[in-house]
């Protein structure tokens, strides 16, 4: 008898987790985000799941069911589950749950810290819905001189085939990237490797041995080379290699081989170092708003839109990729992460002062 009055709360529990998903669940079959809000103003209404809900009972439950279904999720339903209906159910319920701890469970004895704690879970968790619901995320494909409010919805951090207008257009004043400087080298592969055993450089490793081979790299030259007897000869790019005691040449791109081995001279070039753009932001009348160089990670902000470099092309140097967010819920979030950080605090602070604190 003892035993099943002990087991009740933890059955109860983990049939209200159960049920507030399976009802996420048909929300997101209805399409009706803010369906999940009924059972959560039921649950308040009836006294017995409001107890159920402060008890110790009810949050060892949701903790470990919510562990479970976070691990199962990242593996079979990776970022679709934490943008699905019945998740934000589930942190919906842990929202109340806070919120109820706070009205129903305050009390002198466990001060300030208490409420801090609780009340910045509810403002997070309401900040994450407001990102679920209010957060804009597109794309926007843009060439030098070109002005546009268009923009590619991502949804799960993909672009997807539907446009959307921005509240200003976008004109790309110039773009630009730096690369890095371009360095010739000789790659040695063995026959049955796809990776370099050795690389060779002048203003590095020159000298390599590479089983009973030994290799030395003894400069870069430019050297006439015909294709064809009847040709014209061409300046091309060679190594000049020494390999076992002879000398040789490797051409640029043509890979040469000597018993096991394959030496393959390359530069290495076309690598971007920095690629920024130079972009103004512009009213209906075509009157310029603010101008802004972009790099990646810093944006250009503007009436709470956050405008990212993104990518580039290296086969189009006038073409720049820019990511279009607009995301209410961060500061929010934001703001409810900084108090449960205060709230933890002052419960320490309070802890090593003597007072006595119950348990959430």
């Amino acid at each position: 008898m003892k035993s099943t009055k002990i087991t009740r709360p933890y059955l109860f529990s983990l049939l209200l987790v159960v049920a507030m998903s399976l009802f996420g669940a048909v929300a997101a079959m209805l399409e009706l985000p803010w369906l999940f809000v009924v059972p959560l103003v039921g649950l308040v209404a009836w006294s017995d799941t409001r107890k159920l809900l402060v008890t110790f009972e009810f949050s060892a439950t949701f903790v470990v069911l919510m562990t479970i279904m976070v691990i199962l999720g990242t593996f079979f339903h990776k970022s679709e589950m934490w943008s699905s209906y019945w998740f934000m159910g589930l942190m919906g319920l842990l929202g109340l749950s806070s919120l109820l701890c706070v009205t129903l469970k305050f009390n002198k004895r466990r001060g300030i810290p208490y409420i801090i704690i609780h009340l910045s879970i509810v403002i997070v968790l309401v900040g994450s819905f407001m990102k679920f619901q209010l957060k804009e995320t597109g794309f926007v494909h843009i060439q030098e001189g070109m002005v546009t409010n268009q923009m590619l919805k991502m949804v799960n951090g993909r672009t997807v085939d539907e446009t959307a207008e921005l509240p200003f257009s976008i004109r790309l004043n110039k773009f630009n990237v730096d690369f890095y400087e371009s360095k010739p080298q000789v790659s040695i592969f063995e026959h049955d490797k796809d990776r370099p055993v050795a690389v060779l450089k002048m203003d590095g490793q020159t000298e390599a041995k590479v089983g009973t081979v030994n290799v030395k790299l003894l400069g870069f030259r430019e050297h006439p080379y015909a294709p064809m007897p009847d040709h014209a000869p061409m300046l091309v790019k060679m190594a000049e290699m020494e390999v076992d005691g002879k000398r040789g040449f490797v051409m640029e791109g043509r890979p040469v081989r000597h018993k096991e081995l394959a030496f393959m001279y390359r530069e290495t070039s076309g690598m971007a170092k920095v690629y920024r753009s130079d972009i103004s932001l512009m009213d209906d009348q075509g009157n310029e708003l603010v101008r802004k160089t972009i790099v990646v990670n810093d944006p250009l902000i503007y009436d709470g839109w956050w405008l990212y470099q993104s990518n580039w092309d290296p086969n189009n140097l006038s073409y720049s990729g820019i990511q279009a967010v607009r995301d209410p819920g961060m500061f929010v979030v934001f703001a409810g992460l900084i108090l449960l950080a205060l709230g933890t605090l002052l419960k320490v602070r309070f802890k090593k002062s003597g007072e006595e604190e119950g348990a959430a």
